[in-house]
């Protein structure tokens, strides 16, 4: 979905969309597809450092996440950057720019369509 409005935005204000594998959202291996309800996967993500069988943890997202906002800090800091991603990948970027903690990492929610603005 994130491209989708990533081209229709694009397209709108005249500008190149460029895709970055980097903003992919967390790969839950084992638990992709599946019900992410159930107390057993809820335990797991509330720890960092918990990688899924077949993916990948919150501190391997962060870290690629983080290497690109790095990237982009270095080669286009006097410019506007306009990232459109899905939550998981905001709630990252957020945690770049702003301390928070761990419990208000895990209920922190972006609304759908929701602009949020950092400086570099």
């Amino acid at each position: 979905m994130a491209v989708e409005t990533g081209k229709i935005v694009a397209a709108k204000m005249n500008v190149p969309l460029y895709r970055e594998v980097l903003l992919i959202e967390q790969n839950y291996g084992i638990y992709e597809g599946v019900d992410r309800k159930e107390s057993q996967f809820l335990n797991n993500k509330r720890n960092f450092a918990y990688r899924y069988p077949g993916g990948e943890s919150m501190m391997q997202v962060a870290y690629r996440i983080y290497g690109f906002i790095d990237k982009i800090k270095e080669e286009y800091s006097e410019k506007k950057i306009l990232l459109i991603s899905h939550g998981g990948v905001c709630r990252i970027i957020r945690t770049y720019f702003t301390d928070m903690t761990n419990e208000e990492f895990f209920h922190y929610t972006l609304e759908n369509a929701k602009c949020e603005e950092y400086e570099l």
